[in-house]
């Protein structure tokens, strides 16, 4: 019974002092985490430095510009000939070196009127209008000669009153025998067509010389006469007239 009792004790301080030895291991180690390194053979205490990381030095990228090439004029040859161009003068100053009259410079042909002096256009053109006619008038240098859709003016009106009231713009302007007219029309009856032939003459007379407006506007010749027949209206018998009223 003593024995197995000193069993007992020695296994009890046994385990204790394993437990002792736990211990002490266990703060010697929390006492190294807490202590800060120690320099070796010296007793200051080492500072952590702080890491910093190394910057890399980018070079910026520039791009080489080659320097254009000039390319080299080419050098005319040693043996090039200049050629001298003679220029003739002018007929007057060989004249005048000749001691002949320099010659006048003609200048076109001017010719006086009841409006005033002008220079005769090679065509003057205008467009007449009376009633529902259209007149294309052409007025050319001549001897008087009216020409409507390719016939004489008496020969297409028929009537000396058409072939008066055509000239009279011309007989106003002194122009009368100073051109040939040539009319194109188209529409309208006798009567319109005469008035469209007059109102043309009239406004190309003004491109002939534009001092006729005056002597044309003071006669009414330049307005476009706008009496025209009026249309007839429905559930009438004419443009005005109505139907006889009946009772019943």
């Amino acid at each position: 019974m003593a024995v197995k009792k000193e069993s007992k004790e020695t296994k009890e301080k046994a385990s204790a002092q394993s437990e002792l030895k736990q211990e002490e291991l266990a703060k010697s180690k929390q006492m190294k985490r807490a202590e800060p390194d120690k320099e070796v053979g010296t007793g200051k205490k080492k500072k952590s430095e702080p890491v910093v990381a190394e910057k890399k030095s980018v070079k910026p990228r520039v791009k080489k510009v080659e320097p254009a090439k000039l390319e080299p004029e080419p050098s005319e040859p040693a043996s090039a000939k200049i050629e001298i161009v003679t220029v003739p003068e002018p007929a007057s100053a060989v004249a005048a070196s000749a001691g002949e009259p320099t010659p006048v410079a003609q200048t076109e042909p001017k010719e006086t009127t009841a409006a005033g002096t002008a220079s005769i256009p090679e065509v003057a053109w205008g467009t007449g209008r009376r009633k529902t006619a259209v007149a294309k008038v052409r007025l050319v240098p001549g001897k008087g000669r009216i020409l409507v859709n390719g016939l004489v003016v008496a020969k297409y009106f028929g009537r000396k009153l058409f072939e008066s009231m055509i000239k009279e713009p011309l007989k106003l302007t002194q122009s009368l025998g100073r051109f040939d007219v040539i009319a194109a029309v188209s529409g309208g009856g006798i009567t319109g067509q005469a008035g469209a032939v007059r109102h043309g003459i009239a406004r190309a007379l003004l491109q002939v010389n534009p001092e006729f407006r005056k002597v044309l506007r003071s006669e009414g010749l330049l307005t476009r006469d706008p009496r025209m027949k009026e249309r007839k209206k429905y559930g009438q018998k004419g443009a005005r007239k109505r139907f006889q009223f009946s009772k019943r």
